[in-house]
């Protein structure tokens, strides 16, 4: 009942008198207990110094407190200090208590010093007199009357900066009566100490914290995952491997390649001069790419028709060795009777000569 009380009031107070930033600052802390300045950073999209910057305005009235942290204790890291921020609703409270006291007595004196400037003056003459001044020149009818002209002096009219003052006071009491009649609930209660080790404990993590290593005790509502149900299933995944040889292109592919080798192209202005119309160098830069992609699409095509006549000729070699080895088994079942007949020739001979 007391925290729904003090925050009721803290809501009113940051809305009647503060910016729209300061608004979301405050209402971050009241909903997450504890934060740190970057986590208002990721939160409001704002840089971390106009982040600090608001807080420290927080913190100068003493709406927020501000507390350091050392961080990172482990053997394998540095240790760093983290600026926290919470609430602590008493001295909150308090200071509060103090502003209103403060707003309320400075309009009291401006329209008690309007009141002792409205004074008189005389009809005839037009002097003026203060209240104390008229005091002093009282008839016996106690009548003010003019020191010069003794004749009765007239109350001057209300300035402008008179109504102005009870303007603000009405209008003080009409916008802050809400906050007036928190200050005197909360009189009657008693508002729990806030300190960090409490205001961390309670402290709920924004939705970007993935870990309690991020230096909150718990994790953020519906961020973890529970793993107490949880079993492996295997998934199957068939993988198909398609192998293509550079020149088997589509025509679909091909239409996309030039698209996009033409879409890539330079403006005129950049590839030719605007003088003389010759090319400059990002123009023949570009047009030696262009030839050497055509002469790596003219090699490709090249070399597939040097594949089909190398596929041919060796067919045609092998074919030739067959024919030939089927030439050299018929003329090797011819040779020895040749030779047969030339050696009984010789023999015959031989015997011709021995005789004579």
């Amino acid at each position: 009942m007391a925290m729904d009380l003090v925050r009721s009031l803290l809501r009113h107070v940051v809305r009647a008198f503060y910016e729209t930033k300061h608004v979301i600052i405050l209402e971050a802390l009241i909903r997450h207990s504890a934060l740190r300045d970057e986590d208002f950073a990721v939160m409001t999209s704002l840089q971390p110094k106009e982040v600090q910057k608001i807080c420290g305005k927080l913190r100068e009235d003493r709406l927020l407190t501000m507390h350091t942290k050392v961080e990172g204790k482990s053997e394998h890291h540095r240790t760093y200090n983290k600026t926290w921020y919470f609430i602590d609703y008493q001295v909150a409270v308090d200071a509060i208590k103090f502003k209103m006291y403060r707003l309320q007595k400075r309009i009291e004196e401006e329209m008690t010093k309007q009141a002792e400037m409205k004074g008189y003056h005389c009809p005839r003459c037009s002097r003026k007199y203060t209240a104390v001044e008229a005091m002093m020149h009282v008839d016996e009818f106690m009548i003010f009357q003019c020191e010069l002209c003794q004749i009765p002096l007239e109350p001057e009219a209300e300035s402008e900066e008179s109504k102005r003052s009870q303007t603000t006071f009405s209008n003080f009491n009409e916008q802050l009566v809400r906050v007036i009649e928190l200050l005197k609930s909360i009189d009657e209660v008693v508002v729990p100490v806030t300190d960090f080790t409490k205001a961390h404990a309670e402290a709920v993590p924004p939705a970007h914290v993935e870990s309690i290593s991020d230096g909150f005790p718990h994790m953020p509502p519906g961020s973890a995952t529970p793993t107490a149900n949880l079993t492996t299933t295997s998934s199957q995944v068939a993988i198909d491997f398609v192998s293509r040889a550079p020149g088997d292109e589509t025509a679909e592919e091909k239409i996309r390649k030039e698209a996009l080798a033409q879409s890539n192209q330079l403006p005129v202005w950049h590839t030719q001069s605007t003088i003389s119309g010759d090319l400059t160098y990002a123009g023949k830069q570009s047009q030696d790419m262009g030839q050497q992609h055509h002469s790596q699409q003219e090699t490709i095509v090249d070399d597939k028709s040097a594949k089909i006549v190398d596929d041919e000729a060796i067919k045609t070699f092998y074919a030739g060795l067959g024919n030939g080895k089927r030439e050299s088994e018929d003329g090797s079942q011819g040779e020895p009777t040749a030779k047969r007949i030339k050696v009984e020739e010789d023999s015959d001979e031989d015997e011709e000569f021995e005789d004579v």
